[in-house]
């Protein structure tokens, strides 16, 4: 196995003997002169197949035990669900669950309404997400609550290749122009080829899905989605932008709980773009 690119000392780029291209983990592996072939395998702890180029930077700002516990959790979803999975899940469920550790630790609850749906009509990825929280905790010395368990799951269904019930074509239109909006409304220019983008790009995919087959709610966050208003006015402005141009286009109208969720979303993105 060939190793082309430094990611970090303990992460790098490779190349396999079929020529796919293969992320590894192992300690000490970029440390050598690149690029060079790697021959002692038990130096590599984990690799991974199909990662967008866009998520590589996730490794230097996520800790290498969020994404053992992500790795964890994919692989037994993948057991018990007998399904295929989004490559990418192993570093965007790291993401996911690096940001809900952050913002619980900044007391920021989101208490998702549709827990009971979830859990009724979806009950073994529900059931794998409490086992994942549960592991989460043990492992990452952390206190996530049992709602978070929903919103693993719901990870976990998104990304699952087969519950993609939204036109690709319609949805890249969709994303293009409420790209425009933001640019427009912070009067900046998104890089598309950053991981940033990407990452937004997953939420607004998802918020989109969801909202298509009517199962996104996020109820009993009023006093945060207050305070946020409050604190970043032109974030809501730039949302309720979003939200006439989803009503217009797809007779989308956005509640306050969905609104909630794009703040979230569009000022992390916002944020990355150095807007505040």
């Amino acid at each position: 196995m060939k190793v082309v690119k430094r990611i970090n000392n303990n992460v790098v780029e490779c190349i396999d003997s079929s020529g796919q291209e293969i992320i590894a983990f192992g300690k000490g592996i970029g440390f050598h002169e690149i690029p060079y072939e790697l021959t002692d395998m038990s130096l590599v702890q984990r690799t991974y197949y199909g990662i967008h180029k866009n998520y590589y930077q996730l490794v230097n700002e996520i800790p290498e035990e969020v994404f053992e516990v992500s790795s964890r959790i994919v692989d037994s979803a993948r057991n018990k669900l007998d399904c295929t999975f989004n490559p990418n899940i192993f570093f965007t469920l790291a993401d996911h669950i690096n940001y809900s550790i952050i913002r619980i630790q900044k007391g920021m609850y989101i208490n998702y309404s549709i827990k009971y749906d979830i859990k009724h009509f979806y009950p073994k990825e529900y059931e794998v997400a409490s086992s994942a929280v549960r592991l989460i905790n043990k492992v990452l010395k952390t206190e996530l609550p049992d709602e978070e368990i929903t919103g693993i799951a719901m990870h976990i269904l998104t990304n699952k290749i087969d519950t993609g019930n939204y036109d690709e074509k319609v949805f890249e239109r969709l994303a293009a122009e409420i790209v425009k909006i933001v640019e427009n409304s912070f009067e900046i220019k998104i890089d598309t080829s950053s991981f940033n983008y990407s990452r937004f790009m997953t939420h607004l995919r998802y918020l989109l899905q969801r909202r298509s087959s009517g199962e996104i709610k996020i109820g009993g966050n009023e006093k945060i989605f207050e305070s946020l208003i409050n604190e970043y006015p032109e974030t809501y402005e730039c949302v309720e932008r979003i939200k006439k141009y989803l009503s217009q286009t797809l007779n989308f109208i956005l509640d306050d709980d969905e609104s909630l969720y794009l703040m979230l979303h569009v000022n992390r993105l916002c944020a990355s773009e150095g807007c505040y």
